[in-house]
């Protein structure tokens, strides 16, 4: 397999790749990897460009808005916030799919000499 068949698909923006050249070499690398594995790739990273996207609204317009409702002004929750929520699950959800997951360092390390308190 060349590393040339993985590259990105064609027409996507130059953010778009930098996220599938991050992330397509832990993808192939798998013992069990197919192709089909590539098709689940992009569509987490489409999800990581609409996360981006929601967070800087949310950085942008703020989190919170006021509007006018019949009993006076009142404070509501921007609606990105709710999406870019389930952006993130999504997200949590395909990068479990394709183990992409953060797992802690479970290696022993032997304690040395200069560990131990005199």
């Amino acid at each position: 397999m060349t590393e040339k068949k993985f590259c990105a698909p064609k027409g996507t923006t130059k953010e778009y790749k930098k996220l599938w050249n991050l992330f397509v070499p832990k993808v192939v690398e798998r013992e069990n990897f197919s192709e089909a594995h590539l098709q689940q790739l992009e569509i987490l990273v489409d999800l990581y460009l609409e996360y981006h996207k929601l967070t800087k609204v949310l950085n942008d317009e703020g989190y919170w808005f006021e509007s006018d409702s019949r009993y006076g002004k009142t404070i509501r929750e921007h609606p990105c916030c709710k999406l870019r929520q389930k952006t993130l699950g999504e997200i949590r959800a395909f990068s479990k799919l394709l183990d992409l997951v953060l797992n802690k360092d479970m290696s022993s390390k032997e304690p040395s000499d200069a560990d131990e308190w005199e």
